[in-house]
């Protein structure tokens, strides 16, 4: 599955073990991602979907879903970094930014050896 989002919770990953690989990707690449394949969207703040809307062009809806995801999904996260956002916003306020990160589910692949 394909997910837009604005957190990633543990509560979201019900596997046993598994791996999280990102990299920040531009707003262009964002926008590329989203024109390809359609992201079901669990941004859970309504003017925060409509901010993201605005920078990546495309209608994202606010869905407090929760999600569950599995090894294979992929999560183009919409990282807030800023003051609080103001009720109603279509943009971003001074000094903040949106940083796009994509967020793919694995399984384990440990790089050093367990520790228990």
């Amino acid at each position: 599955m394909f997910y837009i989002g604005n957190a990633i919770s543990f509560q979201s990953l019900q596997w046993t073990v598994g791996s999280l690989f990102y990299r920040h990707v531009t707003v262009e690449k964002a926008r590329e991602l989203v024109s390809q394949r359609e992201p079901i969207s669990y941004v859970g703040h309504a003017d925060m979907a409509r901010v993201i809307s605005v920078m990546l062009e495309t209608d994202v809806i606010a869905s407090r879903m929760n999600v569950e995801l599995r090894p294979g999904d992929v999560v183009l996260l919409a990282q807030y970094v800023g003051p609080r956002l103001p009720e109603g916003a279509t943009e971003l306020p001074s000094g903040a930014k949106i940083q796009f990160i994509l967020v793919h589910v694995s399984t384990w692949n440990p790089v050093e050896t367990e520790v228990d």
